[in-house]
């Protein structure tokens, strides 16, 4: 008798292996965009961390000196937590041992930060998080005020909008 057919499986955007990926050198690239830096890197593995032997070191006290490695296998970046204590995040679920990195997926490197998006190909970009940013001092580099509308028009007494361009060729 002939099975129905079935849809193959979507990948979610936290995979758990059930068995470890295995991890080896490979010349494949990745670059980090942390801060206002951006970092480059041809080889993989990569190791992240608070420690001077990390290839991306992180100054924060909540950061392991060898905090996560990222890897490559099989056409597929991995993301692997060295802490032993399940701090890494992808989603904002435990990365138990390693997780798939799928585009557009949350890393965190702990509950407070500094948190990354996997563009797809290589690419991690910091973002700013509301949930993260409550934790951090506020500093220029990472403001906790946000413009709540960007569509606002600024009105004048009469009701009529204020023009930008008076402005714009007086200075």
């Amino acid at each position: 008798m002939q099975q129905p057919y079935e849809p193959p499986a979507q990948s979610s955007p936290l995979s758990q292996t059930s068995e470890d990926a295995p991890i080896s050198t490979v010349q494949v690239p990745l670059v980090i965009q942390y801060g206002p830096s951006l970092h480059s890197f041809k080889t993989l593995p990569v190791t992240i961390g608070s420690g001077s032997n990390c290839d991306l070191i992180v100054n924060d006290p909540a950061i392991e000196p060898r905090h996560l490695m990222i890897f490559f296998n099989q056409g597929e970046y991995y993301v692997k937590d060295l802490t032993g204590r399940k701090r890494v995040l992808v989603n904002d679920k435990h990365a138990e041992q390693q997780a798939q990195l799928v585009p557009q997926c949350r890393l965190s490197l702990n509950s407070q930060g500094p948190v990354f998006r996997f563009l797809g190909a290589g690419r991690l970009a910091e973002i700013e998080d509301d949930a993260v940013s409550i934790n951090r001092p506020e500093s220029a580099e990472h403001p906790t005020n946000k413009i709540p509308n960007s569509n606002f028009t600024p009105v004048k007494p009469n009701g009529k909008p204020k023009s930008g361009l008076k402005k714009f060729f007086r200075d």
